[in-house]
């Protein structure tokens, strides 16, 4: 049974659902306000080309992340995740030809795969919806519509091929103000590179996308088209590869990364200021763990999920992060974990604290820790 859309509130909810196996569906309209990435990872040997490749190419392939080899954790935009098993479902490519889309990657990863995490435009549609403007595929419940185009890619060693782009339908005055609202974010592809007459960039029938699923376009309505990170998918069909593993069109990897920290001035901030006057009357529930000496490493691993699980259990919860003391000032006074959970109001915490997924987690970690402190307040300025 796969969980509510909207229980899965933050990044960390959403891979602990996939880790979980509990959600295998795309993540368009899921954790809204943070980033979403594609995935790429390839053998050491070939990340060299595919970095320039996305060097060359930064409106499909903006670079949110690149990890060590054989490393899984993409440590700069979701230091707790792991690529083998934190996305919906994945895509096996061999030769160039698709032979899977398992949901876990764990019994073919290799100890010198590279992972690239790269931008994606789902990112900035919960800012194109804060500003008022369509986004069917959401209306509608569906993966956004892709297509190849006629334009070539800069190719860099084995990678080339053709821009793939996504395409969002709205009116000519809408269409307007989604250049305005998406150039605020180039690490996510930024502003659309068409507007208007699909033939102009190679596309013939919209009603039949290379990937994703088809949306209607009302009689005054005009397709948009932004470059889309299934353009590199398009690149390792050309180069006959012999083995690269990337994600399924529209099933991203969600990071901890606020879609706003990706914005760039130039634009007013009014985005900003809607999002702070929301957020600043919000209850947060502070909770900290001093664990007992004989509490194994496997265990504290236990709990740290158990707790990351819970924004997919409670749908109170507006918010979550989680980390480890760190403070060079030695007065943690043996507190090591750190959990903060928020709130929109006293409502909300009152239903969570009675929760029966909260109170199972409360079962777990009793026997574990030896002391708790517990701190609610209302943020603000």
């Amino acid at each position: 049974m796969q969980p509510d859309n909207l229980k899965l509130v933050t990044g960390s909810a959403v891979r602990l659902a996939c880790r979980n196996g509990l959600w295998t569906k795309p993540t368009c309209g899921l954790a809204e306000g943070f980033a979403q990435g594609n995935l790429v990872v390839l053998p050491k040997a070939l990340a060299y080309d595919f970095l320039l490749f996305c060097q060359r190419n930064p409106k499909p392939c903006p670079l949110l992340d690149v990890t060590e080899p054989g490393d899984p954790v993409p440590r700069l935009v979701a230091p707790d995740a792991d690529l083998r098993t934190d996305l919906p479902r994945y895509r096996v490519w061999k030769h160039g030809e698709l032979v899977d889309e398992p949901t876990d990657i764990t019994n073919i990863w290799q100890s010198d795969f590279v992972s690239f995490v790269i931008g994606c435009s789902f990112t900035f549609e919960s800012a194109m919806m804060r500003a008022g403007l369509p986004v069917r595929h959401l209306e509608l419940g569906c993966n956004v519509p892709m297509f190849r185009t006629n334009m070539a890619c800069r190719s860099a060693g084995v990678f080339h091929g053709p821009l793939v782009v996504s395409m969002r339908p709205m009116t000519p005055a809408d269409a307007v103000r989604a250049v305005q609202v998406t150039s605020r974010y180039p690490l996510v592809h930024g502003a659309p590179i068409h507007i208007g007459n699909p033939a102009a960039i190679g596309i013939g029938e919209l009603t039949r996308p290379d990937f994703g699923d088809s949306v209607p376009i009302q009689p005054d309505e005009i397709p948009v088209f932004w470059a889309c990170g299934v353009t590199p998918q398009a690149a390792i069909m050309s180069a006959k590869l012999p083995l690269v593993i990337t994600h399924s069109p529209g099933c991203m990897f969600l990071t901890d990364v606020r879609d706003e920290e990706l914005a760039v001035d130039g634009e007013s901030h009014e985005f900003d200021v809607k999002r702070m006057e929301t957020t600043k009357t919000m209850l947060r529930h502070a909770v900290l763990f001093k664990f007992k000496a004989e509490t194994s490493k496997e265990q504290i691993k236990q709990i740290e999920e158990a707790f990351r699980g819970l924004p997919s259990k409670i749908d109170s919860i507006r918010d979550f992060e989680w980390g480890t003391d760190v403070s060079p000032e030695e007065k943690s006074k043996g507190f090591t974990h750190c959990f903060f959970v928020t709130f929109a109001d006293e409502k909300g915490r009152d239903a969570y604290l009675p929760h029966a997924a909260h109170q199972d987690f409360v079962t777990i970690v009793r026997a574990h820790v030896e002391d708790v402190c517990v701190v609610d307040y209302w943020t603000g300025k």
